[in-house]
């Protein structure tokens, strides 16, 4: 009987032994390349029961369990928060304002556009929290001593007011309908020395520029924007040599090069508006960070 009891105690340990398991809140887990792998594979099975925008998510197709449109790098990352927010969680602590939103938002900083990558990435998040949550509540308490270091090492992530319309403004499906919307309003911009000719239903059908052409653009713009907030010479440091480099390296027609523009424009005058009406001043951090970018373009 003893040895039985024995048996099932290190089998019980040896379950949570395992790689990407930790049994004492202290030591964070590891998660290899192979755990990423699998919870890739996890969240395809699972993406068809969560929402992508208001719609249910489609299922996986057998091309995405042969070709993950995740990266194991940014599931390992997703697997190190929920761990992260287990962890918080444990110690009372709301970490749906902490490692959760702070995920999200490294996730479109890396330029992670895809709504249905978001979601698998948050169902991978999700899936460790559980499973970490319930392996800490077995073993022990969080101490006062834990509770303070992490308090202190993930606090509350506060995005400024703007930051969630802009990230849905570069999600792939909202991109999308950017050029659309300048493709009906052509018209009424140059085209090189002349007016523009209004919008065809073949460029309406098929825009003259892509998603990620958009996009860049419209990021530019709102580099732009702060630019301009800081009083800094946004056209000749940004506008002139981007608008520069598709005219003469891409090779873009006049009518491209207006539609370029305008998306430059839309999300310069947004980011503008937003600093004005939620920023006292231009900080220093700002300006330096703007530096930065100048000199690396």
């Amino acid at each position: 009987m003893r040895f039985r009891s024995f048996v099932l105690s290190l089998g019980f340990l040896v379950v949570f032994a395992l790689p990407g398991h930790a049994t004492d809140g202290e030591t964070m887990p590891y998660f290899n390349r192979s755990d990423a792998r699998e919870a890739i594979k996890q969240a395809l099975g699972a993406v068809h029961n969560v929402k992508c925008g208001a719609d249910p998510c489609a299922q996986a197709t057998t091309e995405e369990f042969v070709t993950p449109p995740i990266e194991p790098e940014d599931a390992r990352f997703a697997l190190m928060s929920g761990a992260k927010s287990a962890r918080l969680k444990w110690c009372n602590l709301k970490w749906q304002d902490r490692t959760f939103p702070a995920m999200m938002q490294t996730f479109q900083e890396r330029g992670i556009h895809n709504r249905r990558v978001l979601s698998m990435l948050r169902l991978i998040h999700d899936a460790q929290f559980r499973k970490d949550f319930a392996n800490l509540q077995v073993f022990r308490n969080c101490s006062d001593a834990q509770r303070a270091k992490l308090d202190t090492q993930h606090p509350a992530f506060n995005l400024p007011p703007w930051q969630g319309i802009l990230n849905n403004a570069l999600l792939d499906e909202s991109v999308a309908t950017m050029p659309q919307r300048d493709l009906n309003d052509l018209a009424n911009a140059r085209c090189g020395e002349e007016q523009c000719k209004p919008a065809t239903e073949a460029e309406k059908a098929n825009p003259p520029v892509t998603i990620e052409q958009a996009r860049q653009a419209m990021k530019v713009g709102l580099s732009a924007g702060v630019a301009q907030f800081c009083a800094l010479d946004w056209k000749n440091r940004i506008f002139l040599p981007f608008m520069g480099y598709h005219q003469h390296k891409s090779k873009m027609e006049p009518r491209q090069l207006s539609i370029m523009a305008m998306l430059f424009a839309t999300m310069q005058g947004f980011i503008l508006e937003s600093y004005r009406k939620h920023e006292k001043s231009c900080s220093d951090q700002m300006r330096e960070n703007l530096e930065k970018q100048f000199s690396r373009s």
